[in-house]
């Protein structure tokens, strides 16, 4: 598993993590792509469901052991997602919760690589709690928008947090 993740909001890092997505699947990799910005989520303008889609909030709320409803399946060849689901004001508390690293335990161990899209670290401690989860992050940059500093300090933030950073990647649009 891997999140991606971004000191501030506007990176592209939902671009990134949707392309890398599709490129996993596209070589052949069973790939599951989520989307764990529960406030502000954005998974969907690239890849739409087809009908309004259950998803990790969902999961996230359900009492049962039963994570498979919400995941499509084969959106396209290899690739599967689950969607943010319907936003919640209390996206924060649902992320927080127990179930969290239950739910992302499952998905990385059900698919090949599993693609995480978190909300930005300046959003509050979900994206660090989430990242937690899934122990590997890739964090995301803008070029000439976000500061050095700041990614310096989210980098340090996670390190903290032990999830080991695989590196970075630098936007530019």
């Amino acid at each position: 598993g891997l999140v991606l993740i971004a000191p501030d909001s506007g990176t592209g890092c939902t671009t990134v993590a949707a392309n890398l997505a599709i490129a996993s699947a596209q070589a052949g990799i069973n790939t599951l792509l989520i989307d764990a910005n529960l406030g502000r989520p954005a998974v969907q303008d690239f890849i739409s469901p087809n009908a309004p889609a259950a998803g990790l909030a969902q999961m996230l709320r359900a009492d049962s052991d039963d994570q498979e409803d919400a995941i499509y399946r084969n959106v396209r060849p290899k690739l599967s997602v689950l969607f943010a689901g319907a936003s919640s004001s209390s996206a924060q508390e649902l992320v927080a919760g127990p179930k969290l690293k239950e739910v992302i335990s499952h998905c990385i161990r059900s698919f090949d690589f599993t693609i995480i899209d978190s909300p930005a670290v300046s959003a509050g401690p979900g994206a660090r709690q989430i990242a937690a989860s899934v122990r590997y992050a890739l964090l995301i940059a803008r070029k000439d928008v976000t500061s050095l500093k700041y990614a310096q300090r989210s980098g340090a933030e996670l390190a903290a947090d032990r999830v080991k950073l695989v590196g970075s990647f630098l936007t530019e649009f």
